[in-house]
Order: C-alpha cells, then structure tokens, then sequence
C-alpha cells in the first residue's frame, strides 16, 4: 500500500479527522491532505512522529500493506481454483471425466 492511502487508512481506522492527526503531530491539516492525497512526502522527521502516534514502528508505516498484497495472490489463486471446481462439478465443461479429478 502507498504512504499516502496507508495514512489515510490508520488515521480513519482511529476516527481521527484531518485536524485532529495534524494536531498531534504539530503540522497543519493541509499538510495531512497533502500527504493523504500524494501530492507531497513527509519528511523523516514528520515519518517518525507519524509512526509514534499511531502506536506502530516506523517499518511497518513505511510498509503498512505490504503483509496483506503478499497474501492477496493466494487468495485469488485459491477463488480461481474454488471457481473451476465448481464450473467441473456442475458440469459447466461438459462431461466431467477423471482427468479433471
């Protein structure tokens, strides 16, 4: 997931408005639109207080996401396969023979 919809995500997932995050960490809430909308990066110094005040390392902002994309392809190659399996059984491809099996 990209910084900017990673800290719209936990900054919404907290029910903290745009104000509210930019409070917290001493910037102005066009700075969060800013940010949330990629139109700029934060600086490291913005990153860190960023990380601290969503209770997370500053790693795992950075990559916040990334554990779930990695999973995303085995799940549609598990849907895909859910799919067939039903498509053979049904008899959508015909006369199902031990081949498919």
């Amino acid at each position: 997931m990209a910084l900017d919809k990673t800290i719209k995500t936990l900054r919404t997932e907290r029910g903290w408005t745009q104000d509210t995050l930019s409070r917290k960490i001493g910037i102005s809430p066009k700075m969060i639109s800013f940010y949330e909308l990629g139109e700029r990066k934060p600086s490291r110094d913005t990153l860190i207080k960023l990380a601290e005040v969503f209770g997370i390392p500053l790693d795992r902002l950075v990559n916040y996401g990334a554990e779930r994309e990695e999973k995303e392809p085995m799940r549609v190659n598990k849907l895909a396969e859910d799919i067939k399996e039903i498509l053979i059984t049904t008899g959508a491809f015909g006369e199902v023979t031990n081949s498919y099996k």
